[in-house]
């Protein structure tokens, strides 16, 4: 059972009066920069401004440091957070105290403005390191894809290489034949177009 008070009525109230342009289409429902504009800038403020009581511990939700959903709200105090605009419209679906690595957001109460963005975390030395890390990594990576399809296209050459020398090898005897035909000038009862035949025969 939550903790924090039962606000339900009055975000129905806020949407039905101050509704969200469109937000019965389907790109409302959609897009998530639309709907983040309108729980930041209208739905939270609104609901912070109608319970002074609450003392504006109604926020947004920042997950893993940067990334603020667009339909949830968050009670300070406690870490309970809750869905408040699904595709019907707006809703009050609690869903618990939120993890340890997600934080409360605070929205300014004048209904206009966005919050601050988060403080950048310092970057440590083992940080640099660590990022140096891995840009040599990827050009390590780079390289070793580069060499495989260098490797791939010696093995191919070499494969072909291989093939010529094979033939060269099988032709050799008639082409010497040949060569002592010619440099003899005379055909000695051999007949050239047979030698001639059995090098471009075998081809």
């Amino acid at each position: 059972m939550a903790e924090a008070p039962d606000r339900s009525d009055i975000v129905r109230a806020i949407f039905e009066q101050i509704p969200p342009p469109g937000w019965d289409e389907q790109p409302f429902f959609t897009n998530d920069d639309v709907r983040r504009e309108y729980l930041l800038q209208t739905l939270i403020p609104e609901l912070n401004k109608r319970t002074p009581q609450d003392q504006g511990k109604w926020g947004g939700l920042i997950k893993n440091g940067t990334f603020v959903p667009s339909d949830i709200v968050v009670w300070q105090d406690t870490r309970e957070h809750w869905d408040v605009l699904t595709n019907t419209g707006p809703s009050w679906g609690y869903d618990g105290v939120i993890d340890g690595n997600w934080s409360w957001l605070q929205v300014l109460a004048t209904g206009g403005g966005l919050p601050p963005e988060p403080e950048p975390i310092p970057h440590t030395h083992e940080d640099e390191m660590k990022a140096s890390f891995l840009v040599l990594y990827g050009h390590l990576q780079d390289i070793k894809i580069q060499n495989t399809r260098i490797e791939g296209k010696v093995d191919a050459l070499m494969g072909k290489l291989e093939h010529y020398d094979r033939e060269f090898k099988a032709i050799q005897p008639q082409l010497e034949q040949l060569i002592k035909v010619i440099a003899s000038g005379s055909g000695g009862g051999i007949d050239i177009g047979d030698i001639l035949g059995g090098i471009f025969g075998r081809r």
